[in-house]
């Protein structure tokens, strides 16, 4: 099981360096897609204010903390992450086991000139490294940007680990939004690593990087780039970790209560009390997991509920994304002021249904998270989209939008219903309404608040 850290509603890994090597080594095994991020305050910050790049993080397979800030924070929380995991150093020790292990490497990203050096450094201190790929694609918007030679050239490559060097958020972006076509084992964003690997950027001094104070040396070598961000997120990380911190609060009772398991409708129920803290989620892992595997959804009875701490938080985001990935919902029942603070505070509420009563949440419908139709009047046909739009539902949208490709009429594509928007779906929209102009054909939108929100982040004027 997990073990993670809830900072500002992120789930973060509390792993070593080695571990997190033993985990990527898995993944590696596994042959299927992962996303691991490292995660540092400009990360938090982005994704606080960013809801793509917070989902992002919460269904990332490993995200480690990146900076002993993210640390320290854990401290303030009472659930420590046992060491920060930069990804410069992670690089290094992941290419040095690629090399004993044959893993084949991609890089992308980074400036030309730039990653060329980072890749010579690379081989010559780690021979028979296998760098399949070193590219650095001119990608200004990942919405109008066609990138589809670029994921051609990286699937025949057969890399085993992607670093992607795009800086956040877009890194992260790039890999979700084409997740199901790189189908890479791990993949990573890395931000500015190949900048310290060919010595552009110099690292602190090793007193420096143990007092946890690199940024101070990144923001005293790089002043006019980096002052403005480190600016912003020393005004915002630390009254949002204050505000957790109060939400949490703290208990000092080591052993957990126990909990009663039983089954009402196609739902599993469970019953908890007393405050929830690593060991106390961790029991019901299991029956969960079990309820996700026979597509039932578990119904958590809170009422007796005191509150919870950020392991516990973290290990209910854990939790979260296995139900979502198994089509599964984890209801609430019961929960006092305390524990609907904690979600509030995360931005979790709307992730966790909440009811009046076992009985209500039990017999309750599963939520409609999405639906997508075609409407057609005498002079133009409306494509509707509700809910959450994202990267995940793409190929049911892009099936509907080639009955409308050629349509003389009018299309109207309708999202005012939509609550969430990524970067994947707003690129198969913008692609679609691009198309129809060059043939002279007309397509006009209707946006709710969270798409033009999402659209003023990847300055794209308009959909039409």
């Amino acid at each position: 099981m997990r073990k993670i850290v809830s900072i500002l509603g992120i789930p973060i890994d509390d792993l070593d360096t080695a571990q997190v090597l033993e985990r990527l080594e898995e993944f590696v095994a596994s042959g299927r897609f992962h996303q691991v991020a490292t995660a540092n305050v400009d990360f938090l910050v982005k994704a606080h204010n960013d809801p793509e790049l917070k989902q992002i993080l919460r269904v990332a397979d490993l995200v480690v903390p990146d900076g002993m800030p993210v640390v320290w924070a854990s401290r303030l929380l009472r659930a420590v992450l046992r060491e920060r995991v930069t990804g410069v150093d992670l690089v290094w020790a992941l290419t040095e086991r690629a090399a004993q292990n044959g893993y084949r490497i991609f890089m992308l990203g980074g400036e030309p000139d730039i990653a060329t050096m980072a890749k010579a450094r690379l081989e010559q201190r780690y021979p028979g490294l296998q760098i399949v790929g070193c590219e650095s694609p001119d990608i200004p918007s990942l919405i109008t940007t066609d990138c589809e030679e670029l994921i051609k050239r990286i699937a025949l490559a057969r890399p085993d680990v992607l670093l992607v060097a795009f800086g956040n958020p877009k890194q992260e972006k790039f890999i979700h939004m084409h997740r199901s076509q790189l189908q890479v084992p791990v993949c990573i964003g890395v931000g500015g690593t190949f900048d310290f690997i060919a010595g552009k950027t110099r690292r602190a001094p090793r007193i420096v990087q143990k007092l946890g104070l690199e940024f101070l040396h990144r923001w005293t070598q790089n002043p006019k780039r980096l002052g403005p961000r480190y600016k912003t997120n020393l005004a915002e990380f630390p009254p949002l970790v204050l505000r957790q911190v109060r939400s949490v609060g703290k208990d000092d009772l080591k052993t957990p209560e126990p909990f009663a398991v039983s089954t009402e409708g196609s739902c599993q129920v469970i019953v908890l009390s007393g405050f929830l803290g690593w060991d106390a989620m961790r029991g019901i892992v299991e029956p969960m997991e079990n309820a996700f595997s026979e597509g039932r959804s578990v119904v958590l009875n809170v009422s007796a509920v005191r509150g919870m701490d950020s392991f516990a938080l973290g290990s209910l985001l854990n939790l979260w994304k296995r139900g979502k990935w198994a089509r599964c919902e984890i209801r609430i029942t019961g929960p006092g002021p305390r524990f609907r603070n904690v979600l509030e505070v995360a931005d979790a509420t709307h992730l966790f249904p909440t009811f009046g009563s076992v009985s209500e949440a039990a017999r309750a419908a599963p939520a409609m998270h999405f639906s997508a139709c075609v409407n057609l009047d005498a002079k133009s046909f409306t494509l509707v989209l509700c809910g959450a739009a994202s990267a995940e539902r793409v190929l049911e949208v892009e099936g509907l939008l080639m009955d409308l490709a050629n349509r003389h009429q009018s299309v109207c594509l309708d999202l005012r219903e939509v609550s969430y928007v990524d970067c994947g779906m707003l690129s198969v929209l913008a692609r679609f309404a691009d198309n129809r102009r060059r043939q002279g054909l007309v397509t006009t939108s209707e946006v709710s608040q969270p798409v033009a929100r999402a659209m003023a982040r990847e300055k794209l004027a308009a959909i039409a």
